[in-house]
């Protein structure tokens, strides 16, 4: 685990993003209007469990670290020695930009990893002659060209 990981864990995003912006519990998550939009309604979501926030009107999306970044518009290690001041915990004195090299390079073999693995499953989709998986995609009114635009795949249960 890094520790990027042990301080988003010892924090609570809904906190965080709280102490920027206005939340109001909505079920399980939080919502509140967008600050990196012209937003008139809440369109941001932020999901305590999961640590994670979500604008649907603009699409930005991420971690508490991203979303202070965003705000602030400031490096991802200055968002990450502010979430530490505003929880209350003691931020990494070594901390610096090569640490955050190594983690994007981890995060792009990751990402590179899912395109293939969403591919696959779009064409497993797309050529196999699985019964359920058409069927399903004609329940929802969706065409071998919506499939292929929006990634849509089938995993099969081998």
């Amino acid at each position: 685990m890094s520790i990027f990981d042990e301080i988003k864990n010892n924090v609570d995003i809904v906190s965080i993003i709280g102490s920027y912006i206005p939340l109001v519990k909505a079920g399980s998550s939080y919502k509140g209007v967008c600050p990196f939009h012209n937003d008139k309604g809440p369109s941001l979501m932020v999901n305590s469990q999961k640590q994670i926030f979500h604008c649907f009107g603009c699409d930005e999306a991420g971690d508490v670290f991203k979303f202070v970044q965003l705000y602030k518009h400031i490096s991802f290690v200055e968002s990450v020695k502010e979430v530490c001041a505003v929880a209350g915990i003691k931020a990494p004195a070594d901390l610096k930009e090569k640490d955050v090299e190594q983690i994007d390079a981890e995060t792009q073999r990751l990402y590179s990893l899912m395109v293939d693995l969403s591919g696959f499953y779009n064409y497993q989709l797309l050529n196999n002659e699985n019964e359920t998986a058409i069927n399903y995609v004609k329940s929802r009114n969706l065409t071998n060209e919506d499939c292929k635009t929006f990634g849509i795949g089938y995993c099969p249960e081998s």
